[in-house]
C-alpha cells in the first residue's frame, strides 16, 4: 500500500488524504505529546532526550513530505493535464515542507529568531504543566509574555525581613547574571519578541521582589564566555 502510494500509483486524492492529512495528524500528535513531556520534565537529561526525539521526528517529517510531494506529482502525472485538485495537493504538501523546515531551523541554529506566535505557543504548553515544585520552598506558578518581557511568576514558602529580602534578591540577581545556560537557551527568544527575562517572587508573608536579565546583558555574558 505505502509502496504504491510513494510510487505514485494511487490517486491524488488517496495520496493526499492518506499520506498528507492522516499521517500528518499522527505525527503532529506525536510532536504535541513530546512538547507536553518536555515542559513536565523534572531532570535536564530527560529534557535533552525529549529534545533529541523532537528534532528526529521533525527531521523525519520534512524528509517524508519531500517524498510525498514527489508521490503527489507522479500521481498527478498519470493525468495528461493535472487538474486544480492536483495543484492544490502539491501546493499543500510544499507548504508543509516549508513550514516544518522553518520550525526545524531553531534546533539547527539557536540564533534563528523565534516568532511571537512560537513564544506564545511555548508559554501555553509550559503553563499546562504548571504549577511545578522546583525545590522544597520554591514553586513556579505561571509564565507569560507581557509586552517584550517574558515573566515567570514564582512563589517561595519562606518569611523574610526586608534586609533578608534585599540579600536574597542580590544573590538571585548574581546567579541569573552568570547563567550561561539560560542565556544560550533564550537566544532565539532574544532575537525575536523578548527583551527581558523576569522572575517575580512572592513570599509566604506576601512580600515580593523581582530579578531580571536583559538580552544585552545575556549577549555580553555569552561574548565574555567566548
Amino acid at each position: 500500500m505505502l509502496l504504491d502510494l510513494f510510487a505514485g500509483r494511487k490517486s491524488v486524492a488517496v495520496t493526499f488524504w492518506l499520506g498528507f492529512v492522516t499521517f500528518g495528524l499522527i505525527l503532529t500528535g506525536v510532536l504535541v505529546l513530546l512538547r507536553v513531556l518536555f515542559f513536565s520534565a523534572t531532570e535536564s537529561t530527560q529534557a535533552e532526550r525529549i529534545i533529541i526525539a523532537d528534532i528526529s521526528v521533525r527531521a523525519f517529517l520534512v524528509i517524508y513530505l519531500v517524498f510525498l510531494l514527489r508521490a503527489v506529482y507522479r500521481a498527478s502525472s498519470w493525468q495528461r493535464h493535472p487538474n486544480v485538485w492536483s495543484w492544490f495537493a502539491m501546493g499543500a504538501v510544499a507548504l508543509g515542507i516549508m513550514v516544518q523546515g522553518w520550525l526545524l531551523l531553531p534546533y539547527v541554529s539557536s540564533n534563528m529568531p523565534a516568532s511571537e506566535a512560537e513564544v506564545r505557543a511555548d508559554v501555553f504548553w509550559l503553563n499546562r504543566s504548571l504549577p511545578q515544585q522546583l525545590d522544597n520552598e520554591t514553586q513556579m506558578l505561571s509564565v507569560g509574555l507581557q509586552g517584550r518581557d517574558l515573566v515567570y511568576e514564582m512563589s517561595a514558602n519562606v518569611e523574610l525581613s526586608e534586609d533578608e529580602i534585599v540579600g536574597l534578591q542580590k544573590k538571585f540577581e548574581n546567579d541569573l547574571h552568570n547563567n550561561h545556560v539560560l542565556c544560550r537557551d533564550m537566544t532565539s527568544y532574544f532575537n525575536g519578541p523578548v527583551d527581558n527575562i523576569v522572575y517575580t517572587y512572592v513570599l509566604r508573608n506576601l512580600k515580593h521582589f523581582e530579578v531580571r536579565i536583559s538580552k544585552e546583558e545575556c549577549n555580553d555574558l555569552l561574548l565574555g564566555q567566548n
